[in-house]
């Protein structure tokens, strides 16, 4: 259900890797695709660790954990390099406890404009094609402003000790963040140095620095625990997988952040790995695995340095809702 809602819902123009192929490159309607966060889900808690203040304690026990994340994206005119975003974006963990409490869900609706830089360029060298930068190229850039909390009242801290309250303490942020992006679509041939196999191939990626704000809705409290600044780069890859001929296509990507904050905060660095494989071609979901090293992305759980390795389902990137 959760699924359906975020690729359904307002689902208007299905985008197929064909379809993109014929696409002018040089037009917004990829920039959604450079930016949209997938809706998945994944069952159980995984395998990994927590780890606050020197000491590992074993991941909260889960039901599953859910992303809800559809984009709304709007372009006044067909022609037009100019574009907003819409995302109401939710993520919720069900814990393996009684009742099965949904404690503190994050939501993080944002709003993008987008516009296109340019593209057609022609890129050879080994290092770019290894980030997607390859023949074809197009660039988009873009603004957003975006909220992350989690809807409670309760004080930040649940004692006196500097005990964090889990369970209804107060989590809010603003943030704005620039982006440079790129996509492109080609036929790859046998030679190429990605070592890839003649196919269609679609890459993503994007270079993103967020900056929080300090006098809107951040909880006063956080000021030490929680970052100000992050850089993050991620490359996303969609692909044939000709020897496998039963098999629907392959995505994977990698997200590398370093979060930053001055005072107290101490600088850290993350890392966020996803390979999925469509069970059947045609489909509109991956199964797939993901492994995170990195503070906790769960409101007020970004305490903890979290290690996971993680298997679920994630929506079809090329079925998304394009107005």
């Amino acid at each position: 259900l959760l699924l359906i809602l975020s690729t359904k819902l307002a689902a208007q123009d299905s985008l197929t890797v064909r379809t993109l192929t014929q696409t002018n490159l040089n037009t917004v309607n990829l920039s959604v695709l450079s930016t949209a966060d997938r809706s998945y889900i994944t069952g159980g808690q995984g395998i990994g660790l927590n780890k606050f203040q020197g000491k590992h304690y074993e991941l909260e026990p889960l039901i599953f954990e859910a992303k809800i994340s559809p984009n709304y994206f709007i372009r006044f005119s067909k022609n037009d390099n100019f574009a907003v975003s819409i995302t109401p974006k939710v993520i919720i963990r069900m814990f393996n406890q009684q009742s099965n409490p949904i404690n503190t869900p994050t939501f993080n609706p944002k709003i993008t404009v987008y516009q296109v830089l340019g593209g057609h360029l022609n890129v050879d060298n080994f290092f770019a094609e290894r980030i997607g930068l390859t023949n074809g190229i197009s660039f988009y850039s873009s603004l957003t402003m975006a909220h992350h909390s989690n809807g409670q009242d309760g004080d930040y801290f649940a004692d006196e000790d500097g005990t964090v309250n889990l369970k209804n303490g107060n989590f809010s942020t603003d943030y704005i963040s620039l982006g440079l992006h790129w996509s492109n679509i080609e036929q790859l041939n046998p030679n190429n140095r990605l070592g890839f196999q003649p196919r269609e191939i679609l890459s993503i990626g994007s270079i993103v620095y967020e900056q929080h704000i300090k006098y809107l809705t951040r909880e006063d409290k956080i000021t030490s625990d929680y970052y100000y600044n992050k850089l993050t780069l991620t490359n996303m890859f969609v692909t044939d997988r000709p020897n496998l001929e039963k098999l629907g296509k392959v995505i994977y990507s990698y997200s590398a952040s370093i979060y930053m904050a001055p005072g107290e905060y101490e600088t850290r660095g993350g890392f966020d790995f996803t390979y999925g494989i469509k069970p059947l071609k045609g489909m509109d979901f991956y199964l797939f695995a993901r492994a995170f090293i990195g503070p906790d992305y769960y409101n007020l759980r970004h305490i903890y340095k979290r290690k996971a390795i993680t298997l679920g389902i994630i929506t079809d990137t090329m079925h998304m809702p394009i107005f």
